[in-house]
């Protein structure tokens, strides 16, 4: 909503007066708590306690929380309240109460003209700061979530923010169904194929994907194995094939079986289907390598520079460049291992001499 004022930008067409309305009360009434949180020297001091935390408890929250306000700095996450204090000091409310009247004013017509940028930008600094330190305080103080004992065996609590949607119960149970869905699209060597699509139209500002609706679907493919490899890794999961679908035969075995069905009609080279990118040591124990990548922390970077792919390729007039958080290139070839690694996974102990 502000950064659209911001930028001059017009409301978007679905948003109706009354959203604009109720947004706008929230804020109001949100600043106006926490004044009176300052105004109430007892409980503040109370709550500060509370919340304040040693260094060492950062990590354990970062795994514990739904979300974890990474923009904040160090000091401010040991100790919140200090920062409702630093964003209040010199009795702010008034202020940002007949700047928030501005914006509401800007947001009802798009003809307003706002006076004072410079208030605005640092009312939504203060906004977005204020936010990250009550969530903070909140899951501290009341809900005490931070104080919870990690079990990684629940790892889609930490990895609540990466991903848009969570899966279903079985899958969340046994990730490895997902990675089978996931080479039940394509072989090696089509996802090299897309892969390859994705990452030109990412990186050349002139030139949008040939396909957008590809394009979505190979992002989401990728959403879904990065999430399942960070569910398994963080379980410590191993994968158990069962003969129980695909005509009786486990699910690698039935991967290599269309493999080799497709070398005999000549539809694909058996040399393109081999592993490419991981080195030897990788290759044999690839596992090893998804658990290095697929840390919560890399696999927050993973998702965004996704996300700028899906942005870039679908438009000419924009690429990777600005906006990326792992270089185009090394993270065109981290996908393409992790392809590699669980194709390796899945088909482990399966494989047969097939000749050409």
């Amino acid at each position: 909503w502000i950064e659209n004022i911001l930028a001059a930008k017009k409301s978007n067409k679905r948003a109706k007066p009354k959203h604009f309305i109720e947004f706008y009360e929230n804020l109001v009434e949100f600043w106006q708590s926490c004044n009176q949180l300052l105004a109430n020297h007892q409980l503040l001091e109370e709550v500060k306690q509370l919340a304040k935390v040693k260094p060492n408890c950062l990590a354990n929250e970062k795994h514990l929380l739904t979300y974890f306000p990474y923009q904040l700095k160090t000091k401010e996450l040991l100790d919140p309240v200090n920062v409702i204090k630093q964003i209040f000091k010199g009795n702010k409310l008034i202020k940002a109460q007949q700047t928030l009247n501005e914006l509401i004013r800007a947001s009802l017509n798009n003809n307003y003209t706002v006076e004072k940028l410079s208030d605005i930008i640092t009312l939504y600094s203060h906004i977005k700061k204020l936010m990250a330190v009550c969530w903070l305080i909140h899951e501290r103080v009341i809900t005490k979530n931070s104080l919870s004992s990690i079990n990684y065996s629940n790892s889609l609590t930490s990895f609540a923010l990466t991903a848009p949607s969570l899966f279903i119960t079985k899958e969340a149970k046994d990730p490895f169904l997902v990675v089978e869905g996931f080479f039940n699209f394509t072989n090696l060597s089509g996802y090299r194929a897309e892969l390859q699509k994705s990452y030109i139209s990412a990186i050349t500002e002139e030139v949008s994907h040939e396909s957008p609706s590809t394009l979505l679907f190979i992002h989401d493919q990728y959403v879904s194995l990065i999430q399942a490899g960070y569910l398994i890794v963080s379980k410590n999961l191993k994968y158990i094939s069962k003969a129980d679908k695909n005509n009786g035969i486990t699910f690698g075995k039935w991967l290599l079986n269309v493999r080799n069905r497709q070398v005999k009609e000549g539809k694909i080279e058996l040399s393109d289907e081999k592993v490419h990118v991981l080195n030897m040591q990788e290759r044999t124990n690839p596992i090893v390598y998804c658990k290095e990548i697929l840390t919560l922390e890399n696999v927050i970077k993973l998702r965004s520079t996704l996300k700028a792919w899906l942005y870039a390729g679908l438009s000419n007039q924009s690429s990777t460049a600005n906006y990326e958080t792992i270089n185009s290139f090394e993270f065109y070839l981290i996908l393409q291992k992790l392809t590699e690694a669980f194709y390796l996974i899945i088909t482990a102990n399966a494989e047969e001499p097939v000749y050409s």
